[in-house]
Parts: C-alpha cells; structure tokens; sequence
C-alpha cells in the first residue's frame, strides 16, 4: 500500500537522491521511477521531471536503491511545489507506487554553472 508522505525541500538546480528501502527484499534488477509532475493527471511524457534507475549490486541485494536527480535534471524546474511518487516493477512484473506526496523545489540564488 502507498503511503501520503511530503518530501524534504530541495533547491534547483541541486543534485537530489531520494534513498529507497523495501525491507527484507532482493530488489536486484528491479526498475525504480521517480516522477514529478505539476498536474498530476499530465501524462509521463509531459512530466516536469522523471528519473529511472535498475537496482543492482550489494545495495540491491539488501534492499537499497537510490534515485539520483542530477543537477542538470533539476536545474529547470519551477521553484513551486509538484505531485511526485515513486514506482517499482519488479521481476515478476508487478508494477507498486511505494509513496506520493508532495515537494517542494525551493529558488536557487547561485546560477552559476561549471
């Protein structure tokens, strides 16, 4: 079952990773999405931001998967606040959303880039 939560705050134009945990699973070869989206009912093309990422190696294995927003990934992002959630599929092709909610992308000062 999903669970409502509200996000930390992050600034764009950051690198933002989101550590995901499923207890007592090998999540090896599983597929993780994060997306963001202003309306909620846009399609994932039309997402404001979403990263996917397969778990793999000894963080997989105990049930750890991060999901990474480069700074680049993040950089033209409203500074407001978006609907998120991140999904799984997993091995057996079972398709879970783990958590919704919303996040806040808070104004970076500093656009200065190297």
């Amino acid at each position: 079952m999903a669970v409502k939560t509200t996000l930390a705050p992050f600034v764009r134009g950051d690198t933002w990773i989101q550590k995901v945990t499923i207890t007592g699973e090998d999540i090896t070869g599983w597929t993780f999405w994060l997306t963001l989206k202003l309306d909620p009912t846009a399609t994932d093309v039309n997402a404001d931001a979403q990263v996917s990422v397969v778990a793999s190696g000894a963080d997989a294995a105990a049930g750890i998967v991060y999901i990474t927003f480069t700074a680049g990934d993040t950089e033209d992002l409203l500074p407001t606040t978006y609907n998120y959630d991140i999904q799984y599929l997993d091995l057996a092709g079972a398709v879970q959303t783990l958590t919704y909610g919303t996040v806040t992308v808070i104004q970076d000062i500093t656009r200065s880039r190297v």
